[in-house]
């Protein structure tokens, strides 16, 4: 999974945390971000291509 795809383009406040997982639900074969964009913003806007744990929820 690619978080900078589903990384918010637009954010200027910085996150709370950068150091805790960012939650991703699937459904219906797509993937939404529902926890840590800013997180991701950060990540995307310093070019930051590194691996990021992330919890995954799977609703069936």
């Amino acid at each position: 999974m690619e978080l900078r795809s589903l990384a918010p383009r637009e954010r200027s406040d910085p996150p709370h945390r950068d150091d805790t997982p960012v939650v991703v639900a699937t459904y219906l074969g797509k993937e939404a971000l529902i926890d840590g964009g800013k997180r991701c913003h950060k990540w995307f806007t310093e070019g930051d291509n590194g691996y990021h744990e992330a919890y995954v929820v799977k609703v069936l």
